[in-house]
């Protein structure tokens, strides 16, 4: 071999020993190998210790050294405990990048390891993490996997896990009735292996969160029982936890789930109420005879109504109105009726009321000569009636069946459901009172009487029925057939109506009453645990010198003040919630702490403390919190712009951290709006001097200006777009001096309960509030948009008048006066998505009488023209962009 070759390898078996050697050089830098297991176990005591005080960022490095000096092959369990708790941790931070990268990295290890329960650990803890980002197929899989590492470990504990992160994959998803399924089974596992009560703590709080979610808005009697159950159970089990973070968290998040059902339950209470107040009046309309109006109020309530939430008030409710609707001969809408109850009739198990709707369902089909289908549902409920002891429903059932044989010419069938039908009322009489016998006894003299007055029908049925050669049935028989056939139906139908109470109104003011009573039971014994969990919170918190769970424990006993209407002490407790966040910079919670607590200011609305400033200010904390700007070593150094911290933007962090419950339209742009609805409702107050409104309204346009800017950051994943911008419009107005006095701003601002237009000339500024509500505009903007898809009709035009009539017409008198012939509109929310210049006045479009532009905000940056280089350049790259394509950045 020559020198080459054995030079070659000499460098690799260097290189082998070299590899070799990585592996314990951490472990055989210490004296022994119990030196180098106290160093592990007091870097991760070290890290839990952080972690129980609130310190995640100091508990995340403290953990990866940790990691990184862990032998994985011969500390294996060490390995996956730490990696879950790591993994945790980032969980907690939001990062959601190092956790995948921590998983995939442990995979292959794990996939080599017959440590099935350790295993089965692992792969729930990387099940959790995919289930909270809402990577569902993934989840899936690790789940899986899971549960064949459980399947062959036979530790019950492992098995109970498993099922407990079932139950959190089908909770995320809201498969509510398999996830309590799950965590039951789980809950059973856990209890018969012995007592486990960090595990059972954390499941029956599992099941009271599946048990509330899962009957939000659709509470029905005893839901209120079994959760305040379900509440006690999860009490006394998390008690039993040693005094500790855990106990401390779990109580916090235990009173937050009783303040958020006790909000649940006021608003399902006002929602029924609002909803028995307008069947009740129209069931008052509808027996002064005032049907309109009982139509108006019963179609209000149906629309309001939640049909899985009070089915059968709803099934009583419809069945009213399809009577009505037949009143009036509105037949299409009656069968339109019925035939949506018909999913709700089969999950409904009230035989009554199914008896009820299969015969009125039944007569209008034989009203509209579908003999059929008439016969089909009268079947229907008879099978119901059957079911149900009671003679009334079951008499009324017979005579419409009797009508339905009687429209298909089988009277000797007819004649046997009559007899049927008057034997059960006659069966009602004799358990009811003397008014029902003398009904009965007026029916049978009014037959007498009826036999005189129907000779003529008679003899019409007899032609019909020798015409048909019908020479089975003798002449005697069929004529006592049709007379019965008239008079008892009509008959009947008297009795009950005359015996029939007013059941709909009854049950809706008992089943309201009953709930209320279940809701108070409920908050009577939920509140004082929810007091008693956040003060004992709070006193493990400060005994761990734990600042997160502090300012946590101060917030949720600011919200119960604050649903008892006690606004000082709520504003008390959030400031020391605010105080300690801030203290520590828990940025990713300050916002939310400072935005509740500008909240508080709005609704105490105190003058004698300047509660309107005081929001005010507090909102813009709030702003602030969220957006601080990037630090100058991230402007310098291109390469670590994209790798910025939360610390340094909350709100794209907060965003990446929590996909499940964060987004930007729901969880920060309202922050936002609400500060901008404070500022004009100030402005347009009477009271309110000339200069004030216009300092107002430009503190407005300011917030709006970074409300756009967020959003476009938002929408382009770019934290870096527009941070040049540092002057806004209420620190440089001398940027509304530069209109041109020919030129007017539109500037429309939708907030949560109405729409403003703040209008903007070189001179002044205007405000002016829109006279339809927030989803009225958006819905006229949407069909109008659809309607000038249509290039064959013209029906865009009535929306577009209605649009100029509530956007611009407000303004015409100022246009014509500043002579203004340009509008520039900066469009919010739906509006984007609409010419203005195809506004109609009846007479012209919008765009005859003014040159229209858009500005996406005003202190973007101004239009400017191209140099002749730049043009060109721009020319020649639009002709081959992929030549002159490059990669930018901000």
């Amino acid at each position: 071999m020559n020198l080459h070759g054995k030079l070659i390898f000499f460098v690799l078996g260097i290189f082998i020993l070299l590899i070799s050697g990585c592996a314990t050089i951490q472990k055989n830098s210490y004296p022994s190998e119990e030196a180098y297991l106290m160093h592990l176990r007091s870097l991760i005591e070290q890290g839990e210790n952080y972690y129980a005080t609130g310190q995640f960022t100091q508990a995340v490095y403290t953990w990866e050294k940790a990691l990184a000096e862990i032998d994985a092959q011969v500390y294996y369990e060490i390995y996956i405990k730490t990696l879950k708790q790591l993994a945790s941790a980032y969980q907690t931070l939001g990062y959601v990048d190092p956790a995948r990268r921590l998983f995939q990295k442990a995979l292959p290890i794990i996939q080599e390891s017959p440590d099935y329960f350790v295993n089965t650990l692992f792969y729930c803890s990387m099940a959790d993490f995919y289930t909270a980002f809402r990577h569902a197929e993934k989840a899936q899989q690790a789940l899986d996997l899971a549960i064949a590492q459980s399947r062959l470990s036979y530790h019950p504990q492992a098995k109970a896990i498993v099922q407990n992160n079932l139950g959190n994959f089908y909770a995320i998803k809201g498969d509510y009735n398999n996830a309590l399924a799950a965590y039951e089974k789980s809950l059973g596992i856990i209890t018969h292996s012995g007592e486990n009560y960090e595990i059972i703590s954390e499941i029956l709080l599992n099941i009271v969160r599946v048990k509330v979610y899962r009957v939000f808005g659709k509470y029905q009697t005893g839901d209120y029982s079994d959760i305040t159950d379900a509440f006690n159970r999860s009490y006394r089990a998390i008690r039993t936890l040693p005094e500790g973070y855990k106990k401390s968290a779990r109580l916090i998040s235990f009173s937050l789930l009783i303040h958020e059902f006790r909000r649940e339950l006021n608003i399902a209470i006002r929602d029924l109420e609002n909803t028995v107040s307008l069947i009740i009046k129209g069931e008052e309309f509808y027996y002064q005879g005032h049907l309109e109006h009982a139509v108006f109020n019963w179609e209000e309530a149906l629309f309001i109504l939640d049909t899985e939430k009070y089915i059968g008030i709803y099934i009583d409710t419809l069945l009213n109105l399809a009577n009505v609707y037949q009143i009036f001969g509105n037949y299409e809408n009656a069968l339109s009726a019925y035939q949506k109850t018909i999913p709700l009739i089969n999950k409904s198990s009230d035989r009554y009321r199914n008896a009820r709707f299969f015969s009125q369902m039944g007569e209008l089909y034989l009203f509209l000569e579908n003999v059929k289908q008439g016969l089909m549902f009268l079947k229907k409920a008879v099978d119901e009636a059957q079911l149900v002891n009671n003679p009334q429903i079951m008499a009324q059932v017979l005579q419409k069946k009797g009508d339905g044989l009687t429209a298909d010419r089988y009277f000797m069938g007819a004649m046997a459901a009559y007899e049927d039908s008057l034997d059960r009322i006659e069966e009602l009489s004799q358990n009811s009172d003397i008014h029902v016998a003398a009904l009965i006894e007026n029916i049978r003299n009014q037959i007498k009487q009826v036999k005189k007055n129907l000779q003529q029908s008679i003899q019409q049925a007899l032609v019909r029925f020798q015409s048909q050669n019908r020479q089975d049935v003798p002449y005697e028989d069929y004529a006592d057939i049709i007379i019965s056939l008239d008079d008892i139906n009509q008959d009947i139908q008297t009795l009950l109506d005359l015996f029939k109470p007013a059941e709909t109104e009854q049950t809706v003011k008992i089943y309201s009453q009953r709930i209320r009573k279940e809701i108070q039971t409920a908050d009577d014994f939920l509140q004082p645990i929810a007091y008693h969990s956040l003060a004992q919170a709070k006193t493990i918190a400060k005994s761990l010198g734990n600042r997160r769970l502090l300012a946590h424990s101060h917030a949720a006993l600011s919200d119960i003040y604050k649903e008892n209407h006690r606004y000082n002490r709520a504003i008390d407790h959030m400031r020391q919630a605010v105080f300690y966040a801030q203290e520590n910079n828990l940025t990713d919670i300050l916002y939310r702490f400072q935005w509740k607590l500008a909240r508080l200011f709005v609704l105490r609305n105190n003058n004698i403390t300047n509660d309107s400033q005081k929001a005010i200010e507090t909102y813009q904390m709030a702003i602030e919190t969220l957006n601080p700007g990037d630090p100058p070593c991230i402007e310098k150094d291109p390469h670590t712009r994209n790798s910025r911290m939360s610390i340094y933007n909350v709100r794209k962090d907060l965003i990446n951290a929590y996909p499940t419950g964060i987004s930007f339209e729901k969880d920060i742009k309202p922050l936002y709006i609400e500060r901008v609805g404070v500022l004009l409702s100030q402005a347009v107050h009477p009271d309110c001097p000339k200069k004030a409104k216009k300092k107002l309204t430009l503190k407005a346009l300011d917030t709006l200006e970074r409300l756009k800017l967020a959003e476009y950051k938002d929408y382009f994943n770019d934290e870096c777009l527009g941070n040049n911008q540092s002057s806004l419009i209420s620190m440089q107005c001398e940027k509304l001096a530069t209109i041109d006095p020919k030129t007017a701003i539109i500037y429309p601002v939708f907030l949560k309960t109405k729409v403003v237009e703040i209008f903007i000339t070189s001179d002044d500024i205007y405000l002016f509030q829109v006279q339809a509500k927030p989803e009225q505009l958006n819905e006229t903007a949407q069909e109008f948009r659809q309607a000038l898809e249509n290039r064959y009709q013209e029906l865009y035009r009535s929306y577009a008048g209605q649009l100029f009539t509530w956007l611009i017409r407000p303004m015409t008198d100022i246009l014509q006066k500043k002579e203004i012939q340009t509008l520039l509109i900066v469009p919010d929310g739906v509006l984007r998505l609409i010419p203005f210049a195809a506004f109609y006045d009846g007479f012209d479009f919008l765009i005859k009488q003014y040159a229209i532009g858009y500005l996406p905000r005003l202190s973007g940056s101004p239009p400017q023209w191209l140099s002749r280089k730049m043009s060109i350049f721009f020319g020649r790259a639009v002709q081959n962009p992929k030549r002159y394509s490059t990669q930018t950045s901000c």
